[in-house]
């Protein structure tokens, strides 16, 4: 991944639909190269999905979880990113070995999906987070 292709992320978190043509102009090459470096981002998993923003409120919150000793972070992560309104897993340092970034309509999906994560098999504890405001 080169600079062009750092611009060319940034672009898209900022407005997922900006035209190629537009990004393009921006960086100063041609709209068959942003094409072409955004298939491949998409391809090697830089980049998952795009997505919209609602104006509807939305619950947003941070899980973390611990993991038993015997258990792969990288297969609860896994697990844990199959679960509905979850958006990202990180595995982290700390007292917690995974962080899950989840957004849903209402507190009763929350607690559906704390409740998913504690039932697994790997998971010892959870602690939740909620986001009170986004800068």
């Amino acid at each position: 991944m080169d600079e062009n292709d750092e611009k060319i992320i940034a672009i898209l978190k900022e407005n997922a639909r900006e035209p190629f043509v537009k990004i393009a102009g921006k960086l100063k090459l041609s709209e068959g190269a942003i094409r072409n470096r955004v298939g491949k981002l998409v391809r090697e998993g830089v980049i998952r999905r795009f997505t919209v923003e609602t104006g509807e409120q939305r619950i947003k919150a941070l899980i973390a979880a611990r993991i038993r000793v015997n258990s792969l972070a990288q297969e609860a992560a896994r697990k844990i990113r199959t679960l509905e309104g979850v958006e990202r897993v990180y595995e982290v340092s700390g007292d917690e070995d995974l962080i899950a970034v989840v957004e849903v309509a209402k507190t009763e999906d929350l607690n559906a999906t704390v409740d998913r994560i504690r039932r697994m098999d790997s998971t010892l504890s959870t602690r939740t987070l909620l986001v009170m405001k986004e800068h």
